[in-house]
C-alpha cells in the first residue's frame, strides 16, 4: 500500500511539472498527397487525419483517404480508399512521420478489387498551432509529396 501511494504521488508530481512543457498540436488535418513508384503506379489522394494521443514529442494519428491510382504500364485506373495509423516525433515544426495501413483498390472498369498493405516513413513540416503542412515520404506507394492544412 505504501508503494502504491508513493507511485500515485510521484505520478501526479511528474504530471504537474511536465504539463507546462507539453505543446498541444492542431488535431485535424486535410491534405492532398501524390506519389509515384517510377513507371509502376501513380497515386493522388485527398486525406483527413486526426491526432488522438499527444505525449510530449510523440503524436499518434489516424488517417483516411480516397483518390485514384493509375498504372502507366497497362493504362489501368483504380479507385483508392486508404486507412492508416501512424505517429509523429518532434517538438516544434519538424517531425519524423511513419504510418502503416491498407489501401483498397477497385479497378474502375471491372469487379477486380484487392487490398494493398501500406508502410510509409518520411518528413513532415507542421507548426504546433496549425496552418500549412508539407510532407515528403517513401514507402509502398513510392516517393510522395503532400500539402495540407492543420486546424
Amino acid at each position: 500500500m505504501k508503494g502504491f501511494k508513493f507511485f500515485i504521488i510521484f505520478f501526479l508530481i511528474q504530471k504537474i511539472l511536465c504539463a507546462q512543457e507539453t505543446l498541444t498540436f492542431a488535431k485535424n488535418e486535410f491534405s492532398v498527397q501524390g506519389s509515384s513508384f517510377y513507371y509502376v503506379n501513380n497515386w493522388l489522394t485527398i486525406n483527413y487525419s486526426r491526432i488522438f494521443v499527444q505525449l510530449d514529442m510523440w503524436r499518434f494519428y489516424t488517417n483516411i483517404g480516397s483518390g485514384v491510382a493509375y498504372t502507366p504500364i497497362d493504362g489501368e485506373t483504380f479507385i483508392v480508399t486508404t486507412g492508416r495509423i501512424g505517429f509523429l516525433i518532434g517538438k516544434k515544426n519538424n517531425h519524423f512521420d511513419a504510418n502503416v495501413g491498407a489501401a483498397f483498390l477497385a479497378l474502375k472498369e471491372s469487379v477486380f478489387h484487392f487490398l494493398l498493405p501500406l508502410v510509409n516513413i518520411g518528413y513532415r513540416y507542421q507548426r504546433p498551432e496549425g496552418g500549412i503542412i508539407f510532407k515528403s515520404y517513401i514507402g509502398t506507394e513510392g516517393l510522395g509529396l503532400g500539402l495540407g492544412y492543420a486546424f
